[in-house]
């Protein structure tokens, strides 16, 4: 198994440079053309688009879409990877044909997720086999995980993908961090966009956006989302309701705005086929909100920002008895769950001459008791790679760590890129054996400007905490050390084509992590400008292949096991004008498998539908 998959990774490479050579595709360019890109439409081609354009078509924007200065600083911390770092802007998000958190995770080495279900089921993340080293922060404020029935793991479903504007993922060697920022609009003309998703299990889904920046940087945003599922054979079909709402002031030198984000959920509850505890119905309502303040001008000497946060839940769901938990054989719960925390964080930043600093400090109050954090980051970019260095003490969590990462590209075709850190914890009040942690690569520019890499994860003796919101009875468990080698072959080729491939073999999995795990799309597309010199279209289409090995889940009981699994889909995107029509078949073999044991995946899932822009 461990020859099989790069060799299996070698056969795609082959059969994308084959199809990427001219004789297959084309994408003509015209000469001497200016080529108008509406704001935010080009989710499918927008990339395609500035290659193709680059040296014989010029892009250009209209006067009147000069933008209006942001509002708020970020902490987006710089990634380092062989490669394209994992940073998505709001076009390519939507572009990657992703409903949720989990699948933009599902496409990282060395990130394995988990489901019961289709959208509305609790989803997981384990990073190098452990569930609690997944972070979020949404606009600076990090998502706590305040459901208890959730254990020591985090529920990424109530991360709200739509609202997003841009997000940046950093494959750490201690963590793997999520840093987002909220949508955000910067233009004077009103703004409307409407996305419609329908499909199998009654599928429905719907987007709305407004958005409008006034003369004097005022900003006033709103945006919602609403969609419901059925699964009539396993349940697990459900609801949610997502409101966005942003009202600020934005200049060049200061900002200052509240924004708030509001989700109410439902969901049914889930069959087991294997036996055992059932996965119960689910109701409650999660808010994220916060009145912000910066001064300074990111990019370009010192800012600093401090952020008033509330995050909250409320949780009543439907509960159940010791009868009928004995009769549908899910745990009795009789209690419902209301609980918040507040955040007070403080940043102050210098960005210039390729370098970035960070100092934050973090006060959370939780349930009467105070619990302070402090972080500092320093990076430094140069066209031959950079240099990062992160050290955060975490009263919250109990942690300290301390991370070095690095990227070394001297010669334009070889690059050297990675990360070593350590974590130490208060044993009073985190069971934390390991420590010490690892991920570096090395690659090389193979074709056109996709790079073929080959690395290392390691992971040190840990004790790794269960995924509960499944299975209160999956239990924690003591492990060595764990370390798995990558593969990779990731990038732009030509006319059009990129790919996007990678596995990783791990030698030690105990828990949590496949044994050994592969991902692998092709994609074309294409704005066709011999034919749409105006940038009125765009194509894409990529099929996509997901194994893994089976997945260990400890009990008391001993261990019980997800079986292995093989999926094939595909994703169809067509944009005419400022309307794009996409399309995803997800499980095109109508497999039968599982992510977490007992609990069937969908038979096979069709999505499609519209999105929409509107400009006044």
């Amino acid at each position: 198994m461990i020859l099989k998959l790069p060799i299996r990774l070698l056969i795609g490479v082959g059969c994308v440079a084959l199809a990427a050579h001219p004789t297959f595709a084309q994408v003509g360019v015209p000469s001497d053309t200016v080529v108008r890109v509406p704001p935010e439409v080009l989710d499918t081609v927008r990339d395609t688009v500035k290659v193709v354009a680059k040296d014989s078509a010029q892009v250009s924007t209209d006067s009147s879409e000069l933008v209006k200065p942001r509002i708020g600083r970020d902490r987006t911390a710089r990634s380092f990877e062989i490669g394209k770092t994992y940073s998505y802007s709001r076009d390519e998000l939507y572009a990657t044909g992703a409903l949720t958190l989990t699948d933009v995770l599902a496409k990282l080495q060395g990130v394995t997720t988990f489901q019961t279900g289709w959208i509305t089921s609790p989803q997981v993340a384990s990073y190098n086999g452990d569930v609690t080293r997944v972070r979020v922060f949404y606009d600076g404020v990090e998502v706590d995980n305040l459901e208890p029935r959730n254990g020591g793991s985090m529920d990424l479903r109530n991360i709200q993908l739509w609202s997003l504007q841009e997000m940046s993922i950093t494959r750490g060697a201690n963590e793997l961090r999520v840093d987002i920022r909220s949508w955000e609009y910067d233009k004077k003309t009103p703004y409307t966009r409407v996305d419609v998703l329908t499909g199998d299990l009654n599928t429905n889904l719907y987007h709305g956006f407004f958005a409008k920046r006034f003369t004097n940087g005022t900003a006033l945003q709103l945006a919602g989302e609403q969609y419901g599922v059925t699964d009539p054979r396993n349940g697990g079909g459900g609801d949610q309701l997502s409101l966005f709402a942003r009202y600020g002031v934005g200049k060049e030198r200061w900002s200052v705005d509240g924004t708030v984000l509001r989700t109410r959920s439902t969901r049914v509850s889930t069959q087991r086929l294997s036996g055992g505890a059932e996965l119960p119905n689910y109701k409650a309502s999660n808010t994220i909100a916060y009145i912000r303040a910066a001064i300074g001008k990111q990019g370009d000497g010192p800012f600093a920002q401090f952020i008033a946060a509330s995050t909250s839940l409320r949780e009543n769901s439907l509960h159940s008895t010791v009868s009928s938990a004995a009769q549908f054989g899910y745990p009795p719960d009789s209690l419902d769950s209301a609980t918040s925390a507040a955040q007070y964080i403080a940043t102050v930043g210098f960005d210039r001459w390729g370098s970035r600093i960070r100092i934050n400090n973090r006060y959370r109050r939780f349930l009467g008791k105070g619990y302070n954090s402090t972080s500092a980051t320093i990076e430094y970019n140069h066209k031959w790679g950079g240099a990062s260095f992160l050290a955060e003490r975490d009263g919250w969590s109990g942690l300290s760590q301390v991370e070095i990462g690095g990227r070394l590209e001297p010669f334009n075709r070889v690059a050297v890129s990675g990360y070593i850190g350590q974590r130490s914890a208060d044993s009073d009040r985190t069971p934390l054996l390991g420590s010490k942690s690892a991920r570096v690569e090395a690659g090389v520019r193979v074709y056109g400007d996709a790079w073929f890499s080959v690395g290392v994860v390691t992971r040190d003796t840990a004790i790794l905490l269960p995924p509960s919101v499944y299975d209160t009875a999956f239990s924690a468990k003591a492990v060595g050390r764990s370390t798995g080698m990558m593969y990779s072959l990731r990038g732009p080729l030509s006319h059009g084509f990129s790919v996007n491939a990678g596995s990783t073999i791990w030698n030690n999995p105990n828990g949590y992590n496949p044994d050994y795990q592969f991902r692998g799309d092709i994609t074309f597309e294409t704005a066709w400008l011999s034919k749409f010199p105006k940038g009125n279209f765009g194509f894409l289409i990529s099929p996509s292949v997901e194994q893994r090995g089976r997945v260990i889940f400890p009990t008391s009981a001993g261990d019980v096991t997800a079986g292995a699994s093989r999926i094939y889909s595909i994703r169809l995107e067509l944009r005419i004008l400022r309307g794009i029509v996409s399309y995803q078949y997800r499980n095109m073999t109508l497999a039968l498998y599982e992510q977490v044991p007992g609990y069937l995946m969908p038979r096979r899932a069709n999505v499609y539908g519209m999105r929409w822009y509107f400009f006044d």
